[in-house]
């Protein structure tokens, strides 16, 4: 859009200079500023080509798929009410809590069979061998007992078995902590990002808009020059891109508070019970 409002632009500009009521000057700084914007254009251009290939590539789908249609209006996520406890950093919510309170259970099982080794280990067999001609010679039984002598060894299991023990606890706690932050985080982020988009649709972008019709009125009127008409035009683009990009990073950040929470996108925006 903004590229086809300097094609405009410099159309009406090459009737002017044509006519002699524009400099020479004026027309070649269009042309640069034409220019660079066609540059920008081919840079998203690949950049939305590798972000399909990104995409198809987490689908499991060839490189060329095309995607679905981007929607004309991104509207922003709905609210969620996440508790302000901390109920999903237990190993029954989320994943990766979960794992380290296994890999825990893992270590006190590990020191608890180190420990038994220092009992004796009894052993009892019974057998029936019918290659003996005497009946009595046929039934045996059997008793072993394993008395540990190695005590060296079977100290360092336990000393390795406490340590890893240990480690693993320790883990756990680290995982917890890591997790409440992230959730904290997150939630700090996404409520920046709203707070952003609404300073942008209330304040920012109006105050743009109003200011680059100032400007071409008063470019029309002859009281402002092609210089400071360009100038405008350009940071009005750029307002309009941080304001996509806005948008853009509520969704981004809601999507990490959900992986936060270890909860998955939902497919309509009714299944957050927006508040």
């Amino acid at each position: 859009r903004h590229i086809q409002w300097m094609l405009d632009f410099k159309h009406s500009l090459g009737a002017h200079y044509a006519a002699g009521h524009s400099s020479e000057q004026a027309l070649l700084k269009t042309q640069i500023e034409l220019a660079e914007l066609k540059r920008k254009q081919l840079a998203l251009d690949e950049h939305l080509r590798i972000i399909k290939y990104q995409i198809n590539t987490l689908l499991h789908q060839p490189l060329e798929t095309p995607l679905a249609p981007a929607p004309k209006h991104l509207a922003p996520p709905p609210k969620i009410n996440f508790p302000t406890h901390q109920s999903h950093a237990s190993p029954h919510e989320h994943p990766a809590i979960a794992a380290a309170a296994y890999t825990l259970k893992a270590a006190r099982s590990t020191l608890h069979f180190s420990q038994r080794n220092y009992y004796p280990d009894f052993h009892f067999n019974a057998a029936y061998n019918a290659m003996w001609p005497e009946m009595e010679h046929r039934f045996m039984l059997g008793f072993a007992i394993n008395i540990p002598l190695q005590l060296y060894s079977r100290n360092a299991m336990v000393q390795e078995a406490k340590a890893n023990l240990a480690a693993a606890q320790a883990n756990l706690h680290n995982n917890i902590d890591d997790i409440r932050l992230q959730q904290a985080a997150c939630r700090a982020k996404l409520a920046n990002a709203r707070a952003i988009l609404k300073l942008y649709q209330t304040d920012i972008l109006p105050a743009a808009t109003s200011q680059r019709k100032a400007a071409q009125i008063g470019y029309e009127a002859g009281r402002q020059n092609l210089t400071h008409l360009l100038d405008t035009e350009l940071a009005f683009n750029k307002i309009q891109l941080q304001y996509h990009r806005a948008q853009n990073d509520i969704w981004r950040h809601y999507a990490k508070l959900r992986f936060a929470y270890a909860l998955p996108l939902p497919s309509s925006a009714s299944e957050d019970n927006p508040s």
